[in-house]
């Protein structure tokens, strides 16, 4: 027992030893520097306090947020509960918030009813104190409201999603901001697929998404390339709002001839979707036939497991396919709107084709769309809004900012940015590439 103690007594005594050899060979080195830089210790010790001191007031400011007039950006988002589709806002307002957390500022956003209706200027109802923990927006009157008394705190950027309400906010806000000074007119970006015109940049409007001319154009090309020299025949399923509409006007105007289109509205419950969708391809045809799906959202998956179930039935009594390839808009993307990655390896989601952007990074594809460019689109506004100064110097300069394909604040949106194409009048154009499931 006593030999344990001393054994005991022995390590603490050799630790304090260890310990007090350690702070001696620290006193040397500050010796040696102090006498190198031919100063007395005791400064020495002063300025190594003074550098930590700083180091820990950098680090403190640098993690607090900044205040929101140093990024005078809001957004204009529809309520979650206007839509039947399940995670449509959720994955729009992730990427808004990732965006405002990358650059440490508070989020500016608000709720509106969708569709967006036009209101009566008799009926406006007042903007309570608080808008940001205010019920959604009634009406396009009540929006161009919250726009004035954003602007009135100092926000000169706006962005709007959703193109039936971007089109319907268009032409207000153009009278709204016709009659200011360049230097104080505002800018309104919409982050819309299929809003044609949209963009005008002589009145501060922006267009900065995936456009539906492009995916149109690229699904045309395809659908030619596919079928060669065969007959082909194609059936639209679309979503029943602006989106879907300008998507069929845009395959049409491409030269794609549609043997019929099917229109799912936007309410409508899963359990009615085998009874809406109704494929009339020719009986007994050699015909390549596609099927092009525009949408989002829980219509997007629902839509293919009908189509899913109704190939596997098809085949069964046929013993052929029904469904060459399905072509989805870039929409598809999204992982919450997928469906279960078990069921890629059926036969029919092994034909399925959808549309992402080029990046810049070749290796990186796959990634969800809206999450995408709600991130870039806001990080974007954010960084071009900063390069104004103190004082907002107005739409010349803004522009000028804009039209940069670098102009990205955080480093999430430059690892993330694909390659954009900023045209004069202020839209965008996005090179688009063919996606299998498997690069999803």
């Amino acid at each position: 027992m006593r030999k344990e103690v001393e054994q005991q007594e022995a390590s603490a005594a050799d630790a304090i030893q260890a310990v007090s050899d350690a702070g001696l060979k620290r006193l040397g080195l500050h010796d040696r520097i102090a006498a190198t830089l031919r100063i007395p210790r005791w400064l020495l010790f002063a300025l190594e306090a003074v550098l930590l001191l700083s180091l820990c007031i950098y680090l403190w400011l640098a993690s607090r947020p900044l205040p929101i007039a140093d990024s005078p950006v809001a957004v204009l988002l529809p309520s979650e509960d206007a839509f039947s589709v399940r995670g449509n806002m959720e994955r729009q307002r992730e990427g808004f918030l990732k965006a405002w957390e990358e650059n440490r500022v508070e989020p500016r956003l608000r709720y509106y009813q969708f569709p967006l209706q036009n209101g009566r200027k008799d009926q406006v109802t007042p903007l309570p104190p608080d808008p940001a923990s205010a019920p959604p927006l009634e009406d396009l009157n009540q929006l161009m409201l919250q726009l004035q008394a954003w602007y009135d705190e100092g926000v000169r950027v706006f962005i709007v999603t959703m193109s039936g309400s971007a089109l319907s906010l268009r032409d207000r806000f153009k009278q709204w901001a016709g009659d200011m000074p360049d230097d104080e007119k505002p800018i309104l970006i919409a982050t819309v697929a299929s809003a044609p015109d949209i963009a005008d940049s002589k009145h501060g409007i922006f267009r900065h998404y995936i456009r539906s001319e492009d995916e149109s154009w690229i699904f045309s090309r395809y659908i030619d390339q596919r079928a060669g020299d065969r007959d082909f025949e194609v059936i639209l399923i679309q979503i029943e709002d602006a989106y879907g509409d300008h998507a069929r006007r845009t395959l049409l105007n491409n030269g794609l001839a549609l043997k019929s289109t099917v229109v799912i509205p936007t309410r409508l419950e899963r359990s009615d979707y085998p009874g809406q969708i109704r494929l009339d391809f020719t009986p007994d045809s050699d015909s390549y036939k596609f099927v092009v799906v525009v949408g989002y959202g829980d219509m997007i998956e629902t839509t293919l497991e009908v189509l899913r179930q109704m190939e596997e039935s098809h085949d069964a009594q046929h013993g052929a396919r029904l469904i060459e390839e399905v072509l989805v808009v870039s929409t598809f993307t999204e992982p919450l709107w997928q469906p279960t990655r078990s069921l890629f390896n059926r036969s029919l989601y092994k034909r399925v084709r959808t549309l992402g952007p080029v990046m810049g990074d070749r290796g990186r594809r796959g990634i969800g769309v809206v999450y995408q460019f709600s991130l870039l689109t806001l990080d974007k506004a954010i960084f071009c809004a900063r390069r104004q100064g103190n004082e907002w110097r107005g739409l010349q300069k803004f522009s000028a900012c804009w039209e940069r394909s670098d102009s990205f604040s955080s480093s999430t949106a430059r690892d993330l940015g694909p390659i954009i194409e900023l045209l004069a009048n202020g839209d965008t154009h996005i090179p688009l590439q063919v996606l299998e499931p498997h690069e999803l």
